[in-house]
């Protein structure tokens, strides 16, 4: 059979590839419909942001691949009904941001159009820039200012010191023009490539000596996509779906969701997948996850010495030996490797353990030439992030297996805290005539108030500032606060926040209210 006919069996049978990016709203929507629409805090955080100010800039910088252009199709999904929305992808291309900036006002007067077709499904003529007059007058008159928002893909930013004061010229034209719209709330979310920290404090400086940056009351810039808290469940499903029918080894699934709520790059979320497919196995990478493996449980367990002539991977403080095996198949193991050792243990990392004679066995059921040909794929593209999740996967088997090492003491029963109770006892009556509320309601009840008051002694450092602005004008944004305190403090959280939606969260899940 020819080379050619070869390939294209390989190609008929070979999974297929997952999507790096979504560039229409019809992508956007077939990716839903077949992985579902993971909740990300950074998401989540626009959206507070959103519904709690007037004015707000938020620039999302982050490596291609890392979910920027799926968060502003989930912002235009959210926001549609809600007022017009104004979509631009720019391809980093800086002339066609300059065409953008100077026909602002038509296609400002498109996206009303396009909104009161979606409102009312009555069609009106959109490329009169008159009617951004009109609407302007209206929300004026009535004193309801309609939300506004501008989502700008991959917007240019050049390295290039001439190229940047000209992009900059026209983001600060662009703010101005946006900012003077009356009667309307005014949202920006940009994209664009990663930059330095020195090119984007430039950025910053520069737009504020224009004045572009003092007309936004908020302004936030994120780096990395991260999971919302309270959903690795349902990243879990996520992870399985992306695998399209493969059955990935547990500890995979649980590197992947990790990964997602370290907010790594998407990308490299995938190749991972993709890797595990390909089952491309590499004894290097065997070795790198036996080393990984052996450095996670120094870390864990207390250390001693054994005057012996063999080289255990650890010896413990009561002289017991442990050695790591991490095995694509059953290990072939020497029983006298060890024989000095008064107590010895083994811990198998493999699909099939096998008994040892005068030894203890631990066994981790797993895939390893699975997890190492997923390894594999992320360390072609990037070493860093591979040490990185190599790094996670080691912690997430040695966590499985430490119970079985160290006698852990059952958990005694605590005195309930005071504090808790009474939190639980704010949401019950919070959520009692609904298990779904809005940021909006939430921040404007009574018992929001309440809550505020009793996190306030237990707030981190870091989160007292904003904390304090809450319990003086409780916004919107405050119902995201509050989780975060939560979270950061119990590590459970309050709310269980889905874009507009608020949940109860896990909080209270062991109180009886």
């Amino acid at each position: 059979m020819s080379s050619k006919i070869l390939h294209g069996v390989k190609e008929m049978f070979s999974p297929k590839s997952l999507p790096l990016s979504i560039k229409s709203v019809e992508e956007y929507r077939r990716y839903v419909k077949t992985y579902g629409k993971l909740p990300t805090k950074t998401f989540n955080d626009i959206v507070g942001h959103i519904e709690s100010e007037n004015r707000g800039l938020y620039l999302l910088l982050m490596p291609p691949g890392s979910g920027k252009s799926f968060i502003l199709f989930q912002l235009l999904d959210e926001f549609t009904a809600k007022g017009p929305v104004l979509f631009e992808s720019f391809s980093n291309s800086s002339e066609k941001f300059k065409s953008f900036v100077n026909t602002l006002e038509v296609r400002l007067a498109q996206s009303i159009a396009n909104w009161v077709h979606t409102v009312t499904g009555k069609t009106i003529g959109g490329n009169n820039p008159e009617l951004l007059t009109v609407a302007c007058a209206i929300a004026e008159a009535t004193g309801v200012h309609i939300p506004l928002l501008f989502l700008l893909d991959e917007v240019p930013l050049e390295r290039e010191e001439s190229k940047l004061e000209e992009n900059i010229q026209y983001m600060e034209t662009f703010l101005r023009k946006a900012d003077g719209l009356a009667g309307f709330k005014i949202h920006v979310v940009l994209t664009s490539h990663a930059i330095s920290a020195d090119l984007q404090e430039k950025f910053f400086e520069k737009l504020r000596e224009r004045g572009g940056l003092q007309r936004y009351n908020r302004i936030r810039t994120f780096n990395k996509v991260e999971l919302a808290p309270g959903f690795e469940d349902e990243a879990r499903d996520f992870v399985k779906k992306l695998a399209q029918g493969f059955l990935l080894d547990p500890y995979l699934v649980d590197t992947a969701v990790e990964m997602l709520k370290r907010g790594f790059v998407f990308r490299h979320v995938i190749r991972l997948i993709d890797g595990a497919r390909r089952r491309e196995a590499s004894v290097d990478l065997e070795r790198d996850l036996h080393h990984a493996l052996v450095g996670e449980l120094e870390k864990k367990l207390p250390q001693g010495k054994a005057n012996i002539s063999s080289r255990p991977d650890l010896v413990l403080v009561d002289g017991t030996c442990i050695e790591v095996k991490v095995r694509f198949s059953t290990p072939d193991i020497n029983p006298l490797q060890h024989a000095e050792c008064p107590k010895k243990l083994y811990i198998i990392v493999a699909p099939e353990s096998q008994n040892i004679q005068g030894a203890r066995v631990i066994h981790r059921k797993a895939d390893v030439a699975q997890i190492v040909s997923a390894l594999q794929a992320l360390k072609a593209e990037d070493k860093k992030t591979y040490e990185g999740v190599l790094g996670i996967l080691a912690q997430t088997i040695v966590t499985s297996i430490l119970p079985d090492i160290t006698q852990v003491p059952k958990p005694q029963p605590v005195l309930e805290d005071n504090r808790i109770r009474l939190i639980c006892a704010i949401l019950s009556q919070m959520f009692r005539d609904s298990k779904t509320q809005t940021r909006s309601y939430i921040a404007k009840s009574s018992v929001f108030k309440a809550l505020l008051h009793e996190l306030a002694p237990i707030t981190p450092a870091e989160y007292k500032e904003q904390l304090e602005k809450c319990m003086k004008n409780p916004v919107a944004s405050c119902v995201d606060l509050a989780s975060d305190i939560s979270e950061k403090v119990y590590g459970k959280t309050i709310f269980r926040i889905e874009g507009s939606k608020v949940y109860i969260g896990n909080f209270c899940i062991d109180q009886q209210f």
